[in-house]
């Protein structure tokens, strides 16, 4: 039996919810588990989203009932789960509660949470991914003797744009290639079957060759239409195209390194034994003075303080641990110290543990701290991740890095950063910069650009001041896409993941 939280959803992972209690007192009394949510920490409004069945008479009842819930990397997503106890007069009282994170939940041992109910026995939540049933697909594409548009001395530039069939014959686009000259070799690519064909392997698809001149689709070479049922059953992996207005064969396109399999989420790799590896860097430059962005006043706290302790928590679900190695830039240190990447502990091995742990050594670093003069660097902390990253890599470690780089300013040494980003995109690593303050964010921006069409997207850049009336927001864009890149490296890697 399960009990959904929401009707219709389109979330991509789901996780369900099972519950038990255990060493109950009442061996007369029937009991249930509630699960109700909150938007945020401080509501005091929870909303009921659905219960399990009552089971009578119990001191240790396993409930058939399951809760349905989104998983969304990104939110807290508050649930408490009460358990209500019921008397045959027709009384009941709730007996005790437990309140999580989605995030606390999954990132646990074994998915698996025990929690005392306030002396009346305990509460046990274990959480499962459903199974979303997609198949993923990997190829490349690569054309043979494409007949030329552009006469005997031209030559083409050829992309491939891929339909899917609808149920009332139209076709849409749902992929295309970039444009290659001469007999083309694209990119390898990966698509969803939900995407290219409803799951329905004998459903056609159909592909489209056009000669691209600049950013213009000029002219078609010739298309084809097939489905996954021929290429998975035959193994056929040639295909003639077909000029429809020329009526005329117009060349092969050929599939090469065909793989198909159930696509792996982040959820996947983490019930797979993957840990999240926070590292937090912060700037304490001069251009963080006049007014002072690091000002502490806790109400409300500043920039810095509000991007941590949002940041923080979410990414720390993740780790068993809860150690985060924490570093500062820019300070005026004393004479002979490097300013460059120095950690705020004074000890570049010891660690601080969780959020709070994270939020008082910054707080503590405020009484001492002299903001530098000199110029802003991100190159040194890059560099320590590179090492970090090299030293998981010697080891074994199933360890996911990512960096928090909080910052006052825009960016210096565009291309030397630029270069060092490239340099580490193969690591394990995803880098988060939030600017705090005012300055300019046109380099930032520009990075994001570059950095994004480079081999792997693992950066993301966002400004506060955007945000800073809308912390969900906030932490939806600066976290959004580390699930797809988690994911994404580890496959990469070959990377086990739950169940593969």
């Amino acid at each position: 039996m399960e009990n959904s939280t929401s009707t219709t959803s389109d979330r991509e992972e789901q996780v369900r919810f099972h519950v038990s209690c255990q060493y109950l007192k009442d061996p007369n009394a029937a009991h249930q588990v509630r699960l109700s949510s909150k938007e945020t920490f401080n509501s005091f409004t929870w909303t009921l989203l659905s219960e399990t069945e009552i089971v009578p008479n119990n001191l240790n009842p396993h409930f058939q009932s399951s809760f349905l819930v989104d998983f969304i990397f990104e939110a807290n997503q508050f649930l408490k789960f009460e358990v209500v106890q019921h008397h045959f007069n027709g009384s009941s009282e709730i007996l005790g509660s437990y309140e999580a994170t989605v995030g606390m939940i999954m990132g646990a041992w074994d998915q698996t949470i025990m929690s005392d109910i306030q002396g009346q026995g305990q509460i046990i939540v274990k959480g499962e991914k459903v199974k979303t049933g997609n198949q993923l697909i990997f190829w490349q594409w690569v054309g043979v003797k494409l007949k030329s548009m552009r006469g005997c001395f031209g030559k083409n530039e050829p992309m491939l744009k891929f339909f899917k069939k609808e149920a009332d014959g139209d076709y849409v686009q749902v992929h295309k290639t970039e444009a290659v000259q001469g007999n083309p070799i694209w990119k390898p690519f990966k698509i969803l079957d939900s995407v290219l064909c409803s799951k329905n392997h004998s459903q056609s698809f159909k592909v489209e060759c056009w000669d691209q001149k600049g950013n213009k689709e000029v002219q078609l070479i010739g298309q084809l239409e097939t489905n996954l049922e021929k290429i998975i059953q035959s193994g056929a992996k040639n295909y003639m195209m077909y000029n429809p207005k020329k009526k005329s064969t117009t060349g092969v396109l050929e599939i090469h390194d065909f793989s198909i399999g159930p696509k792996r989420t982040f959820l996947d790799h983490i019930i797979g034994g993957t840990q999240l590896d926070l590292t937090v860097a912060i700037d304490f430059t001069s251009s963080n003075e006049n007014p002072s962005l690091h000002y502490q006043s806790m109400d409300p706290p500043n920039q810095y303080y509000r991007a941590l302790e949002l940041l923080c928590p979410k990414i720390l679900n993740y780790d068993s641990e809860q150690l985060v190695s924490l570093y500062g830039f820019g300070a005026d240190l004393p004479e002979g110290q490097s300013s460059d990447c120095y950690p705020l502990a004074g000890d570049e091995e010891v660690q601080v543990k969780g959020t709070q742990g994270v939020l008082d050594a910054y707080l503590e670093h405020l009484n001492n701290v002299k903001f530098g003069g000199g110029a802003r660097d991100f190159l040194p902390v890059i560099q320590k991740m590179s090492e970090k990253g090299q030293r998981i890599k010697e080891t074994g470690d199933n360890k996911y890095m990512i960096l928090l780089l909080l910052t006052s300013g825009d960016m210096p040494n565009m291309d030397r950063t630029i270069h060092q980003i490239r340099n580490v995109s193969e690591l394990p690593l995803s880098i988060i910069i939030v600017q705090v303050g005012k300055a300019g964010m046109g380099n930032f921006i520009y990075l994001t650009l570059v950095v994004k069409n480079s081999r792997r997207d693992m950066f993301q850049y966002v400004p506060f001041g955007l945000y800073q009336n809308d912390q969900d927001s906030l932490a939806k864009y600066a976290l959004k896409d580390i699930p797809n890149q988690v994911a994404d490296h580890n496959e990469r890697k070959g990377r086990k993941a739950m169940g593969f």
